[in-house]
């Protein structure tokens, strides 16, 4: 495989896999995509990458496959990628309301949100 990462060269991926796949090139934000990859390997970890990327095309589709979609959808993703790197305010336990000793303090958060990617993170 080409170690080429120009944007011709995933342009021209893009539209050799849109063909395959019966779907319009066109409507494919390269660059939404490259990004969301991007934050998920950062903030949560590498393997995510490809993962939280295909659950985005899969909710994509699912709500009607427009372009609008697919932004609206990266940035609720994108947003909880930020929130897991630097969660705001106190956090409640599994089950618990949201005061006294059911909290966590914001420190804390990123141990809870490892225990709920399933250890994976």
């Amino acid at each position: 495989m080409p170690a080429d990462t120009s944007p011709s060269v995933l342009d021209a991926w893009v539209d050799r896999v849109a063909a395959l796949l019966e779907l319009p090139a066109q409507e494919v934000e390269v660059a939404l995509v490259l990004d969301l990859a991007r934050d998920a390997a950062h903030g949560v970890a590498r393997p995510a990458a490809p993962l939280t990327t295909f659950l985005l095309g899969l909710a994509v589709g699912r709500a009607g496959g427009t372009a609008a979609d697919a932004r609206r959808l990266a940035a609720e993703i994108t947003a909880e990628i930020d929130h897991l790197r630097d969660p705001v305010g106190p956090v409640a336990v599994d089950g618990g309301a949201a005061g006294g000793d059911d909290l966590l303090r914001a420190d804390a958060a990123p141990a809870a949100a490892d225990q709920d990617l399933g250890g994976r993170a």
